[in-house]
This record gives structure tokens, sequence and C-alpha cells, in this order.
């Protein structure tokens, strides 16, 4: 029955940086307030059900669940579109198997790979070693173009039978406004280490305090 055996039954998410794959959230949780800035790792394990195990190719397709209505699932790709293949900071290095599996398997992963950095994104040949295994499949994604707010889905797509393996649980959810990951994280750090955050807002008000009873002491009288 070839790769109609293959169906998702897990997915995560991951922040992709330098050394490793820091994972944010549950297996199929969706990951909310996501800065534009941060580069994804998408890591979907898929299980096959064939006795005699198919060999095929997959890539991880996408879309904006926050559209009204959805719109199709398209592939990632290189170049300027809403969000693509990113250059990932040294996660994915288009090597099988992955560096760092996110531990979404039903059974086991005997088989993994991480997409090509080509456009589109896609694996080489997975087999599972036997019925009830699985694979996984992981693919850096950019966001800078993405849209404040809008919430990204994915699927596993099996590039050899041409169908749809099935949608993922774990989702993102862009961020709102100007606040980033770089500006929470030096907030938290100054606000655990120091009392530089009181200061300053002690001078302001200070300062503020000061204008006004100056201002209250000035008498102005008619130019005559």
């Amino acid at each position: 029955m070839g790769g109609t055996e293959y169906a998702v039954d897990g997915s995560r998410i991951g922040l992709d940086q330098a050394g490793a794959i820091a994972w944010q959230e549950a297996c199929d949780t969706v990951v909310t307030g996501w800065d534009i800035a941060d580069q994804a790792i998408v890591a979907i394990t898929a299980q096959c059900g064939a006795h005699t195990p198919p060999g095929e190719s997959f890539k991880i397709r996408w879309r904006n669940k926050t559209d009204s209505p959805a719109g199709a699932f398209a592939d990632l790709v290189t170049g300027s579109g809403e969000i693509r293949v990113g250059a990932s900071a040294g996660c994915i290095t288009d090597t099988d198997p992955v560096g760092a599996e996110c531990g979404c398997e039903a059974v086991q992963i005997t088989d993994s790979e991480e997409c090509e950095t080509a456009s589109p994104a896609q694996t080489g040949t997975l087999t599972v070693a036997a019925k009830l295994d699985s694979v996984e499949v992981q693919v850096c994604v950019d966001f800078t173009n993405a849209h404040e707010g809008d919430e990204y889905e994915f699927e596993l797509y099996d590039d050899t039978i041409e169908s749809s393996r099935g949608t993922c649980g774990a989702t993102i959810k862009m961020a709102v406004g100007a606040v980033t990951r770089e500006l929470v994280t030096t907030i938290a750090a100054t606000t655990s280490t120091s009392t530089m955050g009181v200061d300053i807002l002690r001078l302001l008000t200070s300062t503020m305090a000061s204008t006004t009873a100056s201002a209250s002491m000035v008498s102005c009288s008619p130019v005559s």
C-alpha cells in the first residue's frame, strides 16, 4: 500500500539556536508569542502501519491558520514568502539522522532526516525498520515576513505518492507589537540581578516631581 501507511503521530516546535534545539512546549501544543526575529525548528513524526515498510520522501508544508478561510498548504521555499525555509544556526544541517529527536513518536524512531535547505525543502528516502515504528522530519522556518498575531500550522506531505500524511497539532502563534525575545530576556535579567529598573523609575518620577514644583513657583505678569 506504499506511503498510504504513514500517518502523523506527533509534532513539536523548537527554537533554532547555536548548539542545540530548545524545545518550547510539549508535543502537539501551540507555541504563543513567537518573536518574528526567531527561527523555529518544526519537527514531525509519522508512524508506519505497513508490514513491509515502504521508503518515502517527505516535506513539511505550511499555511496561515488565522486566514478565514484558511488557505491550502504550501511548500516551504526560499525567497520572500510569508514564512520560508530558514538558514539554521546549526541545528539543521541536512543530515540523516536528525541531531536531536523531538520525542513525540508513538513507539520508536528508526529513521529520521533534516529537510534540505533547497527550494522546496524536502527529505531523501526514509524507511522504518518494522511496522508501527516512526520516522521523523525536521525543518528550519524563517518568520521574518510573518504577520503579527497570526497562527501558522504545518502538515507532513508524502512527496512520493503526492499526498498529505496529516496536520500537526503543534502550531506557532506570532507575538503582537514590538516586544521581542531579546527585550523580555533583558528585562528579566535586570529584574533578577539588580535594582537598575527600579532606580531608573525613581529617577524619572523624581525629575517629573521637581519639574512640576518649579513650574508652580513661576509667576507670570501681563505685558504692559
